[in-house]
This record gives structure tokens, C-alpha cells and sequence, in this order.
């Protein structure tokens, strides 16, 4: 649990720097680590702290440099971790530019469709339906 609270600490520590100083200090950390922890916990935590990471460290770092991570949580052996991802993807997914999901997690919430899992497919359709909401039906349609 050190590296719940560590990956917390950072979080709340980013919002009080600006970006140049995000990225210099916590960037390498944040996209290096964590997401691959092999402590499900932690990895857990990162689909939950995304959010904040989002607010706090800015749209432009966060979708460059951590969204790639969420697509490795989507795929992460654990039901359990797939599912909270997909959980919290639908409070911070809005936010995303569009032209990023199609780009980087695309691919992923497609292929997850045949998951074996049914609390994953919940939360994906769950997810979908964010998504149809506020990115368009044409776009979910043509692409999902």
C-alpha cells in the first residue's frame, strides 16, 4: 500500500507545480511505473487516480504521456483491474480529445468486446454508452 500512497502523493503534489515542473518531476515516474506494478492494488489505483492525474497534471501531458498506460490496464490479466479501469474511464473519458481515443485506445474498448469476463462487458457497454453521449453517435457507431 506505500505505492498507493506514494502514487497519491504525487498526484497531489502535481497540482501545486506547472507543467514544465510536472514533467520534469513526475512525468518519468508516472508513465514508467505503476500502471505495470505487480501489485494488482496499485495498478488498481492508477485507473482510479487517472482522473486526477488528468486535472492535475493537464490534458496535454496526461493524454501524451499516460494514456498509452490505460490501454496495458485494459489488457491486464486481472478481471478485476480491467474492470475498474473501464469503471473509472467513464468519469474522465469526456474530458479526452477525441482524435487521442481514436488514436490510442481505440483498438482496445473494441477488442475488449469479446472479453470473458461479464463485470468487464458491463462496464465496457457502460463506457460505450459515455462515449455515444458525448462523442457522438456517429463516431461510436462508425468505430465501436
Amino acid at each position: 500500500m506505500i505505492r498507493c500512497s506514494i502514487l497519491e502523493s504525487i498526484i497531489l503534489i502535481a497540482k501545486k507545480f506547472n507543467k514544465d515542473e510536472n514533467n520534469k518531476y513526475f512525468m518519468n515516474l508516472l508513465s514508467d511505473n505503476f500502471y505495470n506494478d505487480k501489485s494488482f492494488r496499485v495498478r488498481e489505483e492508477y485507473s482510479k487516480f487517472y482522473s486526477l492525474m488528468y486535472d492535475n497534471i493537464g490534458q496535454e501531458l496526461t493524454e501524451d504521456r499516460l494514456l498509452p498506460n490505460i490501454n496495458t490496464l485494459l489488457n491486464d490479466p486481472e478481471a478485476e483491474v480491467r474492470s475498474i479501469t473501464l469503471e473509472y474511464m467513464c468519469n474522465w473519458i469526456v474530458k479526452v480529445n477525441i482524435h487521442k481515443i481514436n488514436e490510442i485506445l481505440y483498438n482496445t474498448i473494441r477488442l475488449m468486446s469479446s472479453d470473458t469476463n461479464n463485470t468487464v462487458k458491463l462496464k465496457l457497454a457502460k463506457l460505450i454508452g459515455i462515449m455515444a453521449k458525448t462523442l457522438g453517435v456517429e463516431f461510436t457507431t462508425n468505430k465501436l
